[in-house]
């Protein structure tokens, strides 16, 4: 009886890395973007009920708020023309990111990085998922060690993908 309790645990165990190995080997760059995009929560501009006011930052996070980014995109490029606080590129990123268009997602969000501003490790977390989504794992992986390497924002879920992509 004992022998084979130890047999039935080998298997199990033999069973269970066979299924973690055939697992990590076929890591899908847009699966673990899939897994780890969250939008990023509008806590530059508010927006409360009953609040009447009607310029475009308002309308653009109204839009932003209320997931239609398409829109949010039209007005962050208006503010934009302005001086634009480095906040618009990141929201506008994050709309890009959000309507599925990667490359002005990560062209806003290495512009967000360039500025070194209030969001330069938000803009770092979706730059690598950006590129998890385009496919791009070496570009990925650079960001993702930057981030590690700061310890800073997502630093954690930074750590488990980098893991799971040199893995691959």
């Amino acid at each position: 009886m004992k022998l084979i309790g130890i047999a039935a645990t080998l298997t199990l165990l033999l069973g269970f890395g066979w299924y973690t190995f055939m697992k990590t080997d076929s890591i899908n760059p847009q699966e673990l973007y899939a897994s780890n995009f969250e939008l990023y929560p509008n806590t530059v501009y508010p927006i409360t009920r009953g609040q009447g006011d009607d310029t475009i930052e308002h309308q653009a996070f109204m839009a932003y708020e209320s997931d239609q980014h398409e829109e949010a995109i039209t007005y962050f490029k208006t503010l934009k023309q302005g001086a634009p606080p480095n906040y618009i590129d990141f929201y506008m990123g994050l709309s890009y990111l959000k309507t599925g268009n990667h490359e002005n997602a990560i062209k806003r969000f290495t512009e967000v990085i360039e500025q070194k501003g209030n969001f330069d490790h938000e803009a770092r977390w979706y730059l690598a998922l950006s590129y998890l989504a385009n496919k791009d794992i070496d570009q990925a992986k650079d960001v993702l060690e930057i981030l590690t390497k700061k310890g800073s924002y997502k630093n954690e879920e930074a750590n488990i993908i980098l893991r799971a992509l040199e893995r691959r």
